[in-house]
């Protein structure tokens, strides 16, 4: 098992990280890095439910359900994602 951090943000400015125009321009470009990789590589995501809290992993967590209910049926491939959410 390994764990990616996908964003650190140590020394980042949190607040500013928070803020619904940060949100909406940082969220959908994680998303669509976590999808992209799992185009390609098996991937699997525990939202734990205090994640949730915070508005850039909770808007991350929305776009990710939005793409693969987007995606449809699984195809042959090399990847998928497994979205584990409370």
């Amino acid at each position: 098992t390994c764990a990616l951090p996908i964003w650190d943000r140590v020394g980042r400015d949190e607040q500013r990280a928070r803020r619904p125009s940060a949100v909406r321009l940082i969220a959908p470009r994680i998303a669509a890095f976590v999808l992209e990789i799992s185009r390609r590589h098996p991937l699997a995501l525990v939202v734990e439910p205090s994640a949730l809290a915070d508005p850039l992993a909770a808007a991350v967590v929305v776009r990710l359900r939005r793409g693969l209910a987007r995606a449809g049926a699984a195809r042959p491939c090399a990847g998928g994602l497994l979205l584990v959410l409370p």
